[in-house]
């Protein structure tokens, strides 16, 4: 019992010093450009508010990437307070109309694909159009109608844009299996 607190303080101390020090320093971001920020113990549990943030922003150099040091995580549960209203139940239920007509559509769209002698149907390319439907309409509010219309340049790129090439899925496959040292040693052409 005696030796349990010296261990305890022990261990605090040395999570405190690898966040303070060694994280920060072994970070891959940490040559990105970041705001000008006081000293450590001026901002110690006092986040900045949004205008200052919003002031930060506007003097960085950043090319369309911006970065924030929180303090243990606080950015993490800013941004989980920030996606929180979207997932309430109460708003969850609000979409159950948009999905149920999306639902039909999809399912008019698969009565036609069964109208024809063939016995197998591939339901994969539908069910991606119907995804991007779905995530549009209750995402974003936009009227994709990609199950009605695939032959759109929209519904055409985004599945351009999701697609993997065979070298691709050799790549993951390959990553999967070796250690990351010798698959750089393999020459593949990087995708």
């Amino acid at each position: 019992m005696a030796l349990l607190f010296p261990i305890l303080i022990a261990i605090l101390a040395s999570l405190l010093l690898y966040g303070l020090f060694i994280e920060p320093l072994s970070d891959p971001l940490r040559h990105l450009p970041s705001p000008e920020q006081p000293p450590f113990f001026k901002r110690f549990l006092r986040e900045p508010d949004l205008h200052k943030l919003e002031q930060r922003m506007r003097e960085i150099p950043d090319d369309g990437l911006i970065r924030y040091y929180g303090f243990w995580g606080f950015t993490k549960t800013r941004q989980r307070k920030a996606l929180r209203p979207a997932f309430k139940l109460e708003h969850i239920r609000g979409l159950y109309p948009l999905f149920w007509s999306k639902a039909v559509v999809f399912l008019d769209s698969l009565n036609k694909e069964f109208t024809s002698d063939d016995t197998t149907v591939n339901v994969s390319p539908l069910l991606g159009r119907q995804t991007l439907d779905m995530i549009g309409a209750a995402a974003f509010g936009l009227e994709f109608q990609a199950v009605r219309h695939p032959e759109r340049d929209f519904t055409a790129n985004y599945f351009k844009g999701f697609s993997t090439s065979r070298l691709s899925q050799l790549n993951i496959l390959l990553s999967l299996i070796l250690p990351n040292w010798l698959l750089n040693l393999i020459p593949l052409k990087k995708v």
